[in-house]
């Protein structure tokens, strides 16, 4: 019974006219309604990011809808016309589906779009003498309270890393991990040094500024189910910026976007991580106070 009910359902999609049904979009055959084309589009809260700079196919995912046609997944090529990595900020991006059989006409849809910073560093190829290690960072400045993890370019792989702070009052530093904590105003140099499987030795340095305070920066209070939008202390086009709460529980935060949900009574910290074109990183947060 339950089998004949999918029959007639699938045979029901099939035969309405180029709609969107439950995120399927039906082109209509109308000499052979078995064989019409059915579009899975992907739902419309999803967003797709790509890092500055990169080609689209570089990137770990990338929209590539299911497409059939009758019991049959049709067989093409995916392109996006409108792809450009060298833009920050949010776009809809189209996507055209060119099918191998030539009978059948391009098929066309959209998706929401971001291009970003990465946050990643890269790894030296094995062979790769020349390349040295280096900061990703060109410059960082952190707010009182908040934490960072310095990212570094041409990295090796089994190396060993030792991490220093010459100065505790404003910045500390794990001396493993290299996860930096901002103390108190002032600037610090940190320093990484790298040995590696080759038998070398690499010495970073990073100068680190922290400052006390940003005028951006406010308390924002909120009653449980409120919501507030953070991304509109930010330009999107000049700087990509990530979220992370210090306690979901009590205020939820949209890692890209900034969408903060107020769930339960008690504070909780935004901590806002944006980064330009040219690699200077700022950090700041945001107390949130959520009532009843």
């Amino acid at each position: 019974m339950k089998r004949l009910l999918c029959v007639i359902l699938t045979v029901c999609l099939l035969l309405i006219p180029d709609i969107v049904f439950a995120k399927i979009r039906i082109i209509n055959n109308t000499d052979d309604p078995m064989n019409s084309i059915a579009v899975f589009d992907f739902d419309e809260n999803h967003i797709f990011t790509f890092a500055y700079g990169s080609k689209i196919k570089d990137n770990e995912n990338y929209p590539i809808p299911t497409i059939r046609q009758g019991s049959k997944q049709l067989k093409g090529k995916f392109t996006y016309p409108n792809y450009d990595s060298t833009k920050l900020g949010d776009f809809d991006l189209l996507w055209v589906f060119t099918p191998e059989d030539e009978s059948i006409e391009p098929i066309t849809g959209k998706v929401k779009a971001r291009i970003i910073m990465p946050t990643w560093g890269t790894m030296r190829e094995e062979d790769d003498f020349e390349s040295s290690p280096r900061f990703k960072q060109a410059s960082l400045v952190m707010q009182v309270g908040t934490t960072y993890y310095p990212q570094i370019d041409n990295n090796v792989g089994d190396s060993d890393y030792l991490w220093k702070s010459n100065n505790k009052n404003v910045v500390t530093i794990n001396k493993k991990t290299g996860k930096l904590t901002a103390k108190g105003a002032g600037t610090a140099t940190v320093t990484c040094t790298i040995n590696t499987p080759y038998d070398e030795e690499f010495t970073l340095n990073m100068e680190v500024t922290v400052v006390a305070s940003k005028e951006t920066n406010k308390e924002i209070v909120l009653t449980s189910g409120e919501e507030y939008d953070l991304s509109v202390d930010f330009n999107s086009s000049e700087c990509s910026v990530t979220y992370a709460s210090s306690k979901n529980s009590i205020a939820y935060v949209e890692y890209y976007t900034g969408k903060i949900t107020a769930r339960n009574e008690g504070e909780a910290y935004i901590t806002c991580t944006a980064i330009d074109t040219d690699y200077n990183v700022h950090v700041a947060r945001y107390k949130v106070l959520v009532t009843e």
